[in-house]
């Protein structure tokens, strides 16, 4: 699965650079976040929790890298569901109002992609490090051995709601509205 996510979202991310016709679309500045943040994952994430696995949760890469593994994770997770959410929006208004792209002014302009894409990484940097703040009830690495991400109770239902209920819930509510046209 790593192989094929870096493969595929490697090419994702070089044909959009080197195609102009695709970098000049509103759209895929969100399908580039997308592949940009599910490339990292792969890459920073999914090689660790891999190898979490394989050595029956051993960690000897020390605490540092343990504290940037899991901060990673709290970055690119929230990235790519926040780009997914963009990708949904997106086509809802391509699919409800596809006279728009005609219009003078249209809602959906590459200046205007650019700046949702930057402030959904900003906001998902801001909110991975909030543990850094306080939010986290001991570190990272117990015993040296082993890289267990603690955090308090209320900042991990406060991730999970806002991170991963609230975007899902509004996509299923674009999703059902473009079902119901």
């Amino acid at each position: 699965i790593i192989i094929a996510a870096v493969a595929g979202n490697l090419l994702v991310c070089a044909a959009i650079c080197l195609t102009e016709s695709l970098r000049n679309t509103a759209a895929n500045y969100f399908i580039f976040s997308l592949a940009v943040s599910d490339l990292l994952t792969a890459v920073f994430s999914m090689t660790f929790d891999v190898e979490q696995i394989l050595l029956k949760w051993y960690w000897g890469h020390g605490s540092a890298i343990c504290s940037l593994w899991t901060t990673a994770y709290l970055i690119m997770v929230p990235t790519s569901i926040l780009s997914l959410l963009a990708v949904s929006y997106d086509r809802y208004k391509a699919i409800c109002d596809p006279l728009d792209k005609f219009r003078e002014t249209r809602f959906m302009t590459r200046k205007r992609a650019a700046l949702i894409v930057s402030c959904l990484w900003i906001y998902s940097f801001v909110f991975a490090l909030l543990p850094t703040m306080g939010w986290r009830l001991r570190s990272d690495v117990i015993n040296k051995n082993q890289c267990i991400f603690n955090t308090t109770v209320e900042y991990s239902l406060l991730n999970s709601t806002l991170n991963f209920y609230v975007p899902l819930f509004i996509m299923c509510v674009i999703y059902f509205r473009i079902y119901k046209i």
